[in-house]
């Protein structure tokens, strides 16, 4: 009898020492898969936030590739003109008209003391100046028409000086474009397509959020 009393004590304990072995051994495999969910999900958050850690860095790209932001308008021009010559009192007049392809680069100076970028509420800002012409604009393909001549008038002369002039005429399409929305929307366009790629590509970023671009003029 106690022979048998003293085996079921044994088995007794051999079981709850083996069932407090097996919770523990859950327990733990649990506390460690929370461990990794936690991890996992923190890394996962933080990628929703790691841009703001490269836009000091971006700032610095957006120098050394400020050719990659720049938007080029290319169109077709022309200008008519009446040249007008006297002779002892008689007036001639001769209609010219010259066409030619303007280009125009159109870009933001992205030094960096001249912009922020920054981490808002609502997203990302970049805020800084209005895009400038950043070199002269220049022309090809230059053709003319002599729509009338006069009698006292060369008007194939007079057209090597309107294409002295095309350069001034220029400079003032270059303004009025400068100001222009579409330019403007497309200048945008460049500028924040390249800082979303440029964060987009940074270690452990999973999400850029809204860039927007305000003017300080």
């Amino acid at each position: 009898m106690k022979k048998t009393i003293l085996v079921l004590l044994v088995a007794g304990c051999t079981f709850i020492a083996f069932t407090l072995g097996y919770f523990k051994l859950q327990n733990t495999h649990y506390t460690q898969q929370l461990t990794s969910e936690n991890i996992t999900l923190k890394n996962e958050l933080l990628g929703y936030t790691r841009f703001n850690d490269y836009l000091t860095e971006g700032k610095r790209q957006l120098l050394e590739q400020s050719k990659l932001v720049t938007a080029q308008i290319v169109r077709q021009e022309g200008v008519t003109r009446v040249i007008e010559k006297k002779f002892f009192g008689l007036s001639s007049g001769a209609i010219v008209a010259i066409s030619y392809t303007a280009e125009y680069s159109f870009g933001y100076d992205m030094r960096p003391e001249n912009y922020t970028l920054v981490k808002t509420s609502s997203g990302i800002e970049i805020k800084l100046h209005r895009p400038i012409l950043l070199v002269s604009p220049s022309a090809r393909d230059l053709n003319y028409r002599i729509l009338s001549s006069g009698m006292f008038t060369d008007p194939k002369s007079a057209v090597i000086q309107l294409y002295q002039g095309i350069e001034k005429e220029m400079q003032i399409n270059a303004e009025k474009l400068r100001a222009d929305e579409a330019v403007l929307a497309l200048c945008e366009k460049k500028l924040v397509l390249f800082v979303h790629h440029f964060l987009m590509k940074q270690p452990g970023v999973k999400m850029v959020p809204n860039i927007s671009v305000n003017y300080v003029d």
